[in-house]
């Protein structure tokens, strides 16, 4: 493993121990040989468990936040901009099942550490997700293409639809069973959610077949 590499993979290691154990829960020894390296190193690079977990939070969140906000560009249509965003946070959630794990023991711990994360992606790109969101919806009302719907309201609902098979799974598999081909289910959730939020969103005389 390369110099450069290591950094990464001890963030990717970090993200699932601090996921399935919490910050008090997690062991360095057990992310150390989780990401195959010696334990030492993870105190060469980020000193602490506190620091490690603030990092593996900002990695995980800055890249999420980086990848979407290209989707939200004022220049594209609100039936592409939201399709795409979408399919892509739902392909976030789905290669990565430790984000909304990790999003929501750290809510419930009182979000302090996930609130400094996101002044400081804030800080060091100048993107929030109501400075890309806000304008974006606002455009496509303006130009008759959506309903005067608020960007808060749309963007906590997308949000919630998304990540919630991934965070209450276990109970669904119970209450619905699993699915034959969970890939291909995954895929049917993206389109379903896209066709809520378009029919919700869009003006009528603005909806594509």
């Amino acid at each position: 493993m390369s110099p450069t590499e290591t950094p990464k993979k001890i963030l990717e290691a970090a993200i699932r121990i601090f996921a399935e154990k919490g910050l008090r829960g997690a062991r360095m020894h057990r992310i150390a040989e989780a990401a195959g390296v010696n334990q030492a190193l993870l105190h060469y690079y980020f000193q602490s468990k506190e620091n490690l977990y603030k990092e593996a939070l900002f990695n995980a969140f800055s890249n999420l936040i980086r990848r979407l906000a290209g989707y939200l560009e004022t220049d594209s249509s609100p039936e592409e901009a939201f399709r795409n965003t979408i399919h892509a946070y739902i392909d976030l959630l789905q290669d990565d099942p430790a984000l909304p794990r990790l999003l929501v023991s750290e809510t419930l711990e009182g979000g302090h550490r996930l609130k400094a994360v996101f002044d400081r992606i804030r800080v060091e790109t100048g993107i929030t997700p109501p400075n890309i969101i806000i304008p974006f919806v606002e455009k496509g009302i303006a130009d008759g293409r959506l309903r005067p719907v608020d960007p808060m309201q749309t963007t906590v609902s997308i949000i919630g639809m998304c990540m919630f098979y991934f965070i209450a799974r276990p109970v669904i598999y119970h209450v619905w069973g699993m699915p034959e081909d969970e890939a291909a289910f995954i895929e049917r959730r993206k389109d379903a959610i896209v066709d809520l939020v378009l029919h919700g969103i869009l003006k009528p005389n603005a909806e594509t077949e």
